[in-house]
């Protein structure tokens, strides 16, 4: 048995409460790491870290006469979620559009260029079908289309200032678009996107009484009984979804901008991030566990490790249900990684090559194939420059979290379409479209308190605030007055029950602003039960979304033979709730995974 001598009663009495329940966890480790001052409880902390393969491990503490002996078993992994991380899931896009149903819409026949005011002109001109006459017959401006220049305002011109000039971009048509519908008692706003190639806007609508919503581009009218179609035969819930599904699921970043008011420069004010672009997130970023992982959405990859801090990994896509142009994707990413819970620093770079990426072609349904090869790059951490026990078993901690991620480089061919491309040859493109489309980047604050109530009892809470740089950029080149309206801010808070054979779990989150749907408010419960190498566990959300309520599930079981092995398979599902209309499942909520930890 390993002995240690000249242990201080500050370190040993921390040693004793983390191993009070016979198991030694991250955090308690963590904590030994901090109280940890001499050069004999470095080395016991060092013994502890480095039997983390064994089952258990026995050693003796000697101070004079006095004997303690402990035999421990270890759990220093780190959680799939920390005890002391409050947490509620964001949520993403919902139905993707299916290019087999799309049928060609019938332009509206342009109409001459109205006289009048604002006024007049809205009382003429006050169905979707009128209003698409009107903007498809407004002139296009290609001198304020040109990318990174142009005149005029940066956001969309004012309706009436539109109408008078009776020339514009798409961002200036279609809050002409939004602002008549409005006017004519329709629920309208326009919404842009980036996407393959394309970065454009067009107005979505939904009739007085309606079930879905509807899309108006230039001259014609996508009704929301199209979009339906395009949906399999259910109503789009959300402007988001009928964007989405009208484009095929080829939007990465969905905008909402400013409701159009006569006189006012509308601007960009908010951001939805679909499956598409999170997917691509997830393959730049790595796990740092030698792992197998087969997943319905993402694939196969596998990963290893290389040493304490670098890893590599390679993937190739199925059918890809929630992001349909990465069906048959490949991607490898190579990273590092280090540090703890409360300082580290991440890197890693990946490419991806989507030989059936493409894109709806503006203003028609017509599909344009476009394969791409991607490289990107994801960068991350996190700062607690602040922590204090300000009670025996209680924490106060800030923190500082940041990422920097996207794609750098986009190559295809198609390229006589695209205003942002960069010839590099006859063949190949350097596409700043698809590269802008993919890009993400957010700064986070979060104050918290966390600490123990009692032998089985935990908590934590704090507040936090997420500003969205990604969306900043998009927000103050389109117009935006200043860049103090991308925040999400909010409060959270976490209760957990735990012993040495159940994990319960009680979460929630409110937000007080919210910009994007990388957090959102709502309270979910999990559970965890282990006995002997089994363990199994669920979870079950209920988030607010914009398409209504969601209720999101999560079950799972996982096996471990011994400290090297962990096999774990696990199903998702989610039901929409839409705050009009019947619920449903949601195709993209499906996913099934097994995933396989292997030391080796």
């Amino acid at each position: 048995m390993e002995t240690f001598r000249n242990i201080s009663s500050n370190f040993k009495s921390t040693l004793d409460k983390a191993s009070g329940d016979k198991i030694i966890n991250k955090n308690e480790l963590d904590e030994l790491k901090k109280k940890a001052k001499s050069k004999d409880e470095k080395d016991l902390v060092k013994f502890i870290e480095t039997r983390k393969d064994k089952s258990t491990l026995s050693f003796e503490i000697k101070n004079g006469n006095a004997n303690s002996s402990y035999n421990l078993s270890l759990d220093i992994e780190e959680k799939e979620q920390s005890r002391y991380e409050p947490n509620t899931r964001s949520y993403s896009s919902l139905g993707q559009g299916n290019i087999e149903v799309a049928r060609n819409v019938s332009e509206q026949q342009a109409v001459s260029r109205p006289l009048g005011d604002l006024d007049s002109i809205s009382n003429e001109y006050n169905t979707p079908e009128k209003i698409a006459s009107l903007l498809g017959s407004i002139p296009y401006d290609t001198e304020r289309g040109k990318p990174l220049g142009g005149d005029g305002p940066l956001g969309a011109r004012s309706p009436d200032e539109t109408l008078k000039i009776y020339s514009g971009v798409c961002r200036d048509i279609h809050q002409v678009g939004a602002y008549l519908l409005s006017k004519n008692g329709y629920e309208a706003i326009q919404m842009g996107y980036v996407g393959a190639r394309t970065s454009h806007s067009f107005t979505v609508y939904k009739e007085p009484g309606g079930k879905g919503y509807g899309v108006v581009e230039y001259g014609k009218v996508y009704s929301p009984e199209y979009v339906s179609k395009l949906l399999g035969g259910r109503y789009a819930s959300s402007p988001e979804e009928a964007l989405n599904a009208l484009n095929l699921g080829t939007a990465t970043a969905i905008y909402k901008w400013t409701p159009p008011k006569e006189g006012q420069v509308g601007y960009v004010e908010g951001v939805f991030y679909t499956d598409k672009h999170k997917n691509y997130h997830k393959t730049l970023q790595l796990e740092h566990k030698d792992r197998i992982i087969i997943d319905r959405q993402l694939g196969v990859e596998i990963e290893k490790t290389l040493g304490d801090k670098w890893s590599v990994k390679a993937g190739v896509n199925f059918d890809s249900p929630s992001d349909p142009t990465a069906a048959g994707a490949v991607h490898a990413s190579v990273g590092y990684r280090t540090g703890d819970n409360d300082n580290y620093f991440s890197l890693s770079l990946g490419t991806q090559f989507r030989p059936n990426e493409g894109s709806r072609i503006v203003g028609t349904m017509d599909w344009l194939t476009n394969p791409t090869l991607l490289a990107g790059a994801d960068i991350r951490g996190k700062w607690t420059p602040y922590k204090l026990e300000y009670l025996p078993g209680h924490f106060m901690t800030t923190s500082l979290t940041g990422n920097l991620s996207g794609a750098f480089l986009a190559l295809n061919k198609e390229k006589e379409t695209d205003a942002g491309e960069i010839k590099l040859s006859d063949k190949w493109g350097y596409d700043l479209d698809y590269v802008s489309g993919l890009a993400d980047s957010k700064l986070g604050l979060r104050h918290g308190f966390y600490g123990d109530l009692g032998k089985h009892f935990s908590y934590s809470t704090g507040l936090f605030a997420e500003y969205d740089v990604n969306l900043a950029v998009a927000g103050m080149s389109m117009g935006a007055p200043h860049p103090f309206l991308f925040f999400n801010t909010g409060v959270d808070g976490r209760i957990n029950y735990h012993n040495e054979w159940l994990d319960l779990g009680l979460s929630g989150k409110y937000l007080f602003t919210q910009v994007n749907n990388s957090n959102t408010s709502g309270v979910g419960l999990d559970a965890r039960y282990k006995r002997g190498n089994f363990e199994l566990f669920g979870r079950a959300d209920y988030l607010k979304s914009v398409e209504g309520s969601r209720l999101q599930f999560t079950e799972g079981v996982r096996w471990r033979p011994d400290n090297r092995i962990a096999l774990t398979a696990q199903s998702q599902q989610e039901i929409v709730i839409p705050d009009s209309g019947k619920h449903y499942v949601n195709p993209g909520g499906i996913n099934a995974t097994l995933n396989a930890e292997l030391r080796f």
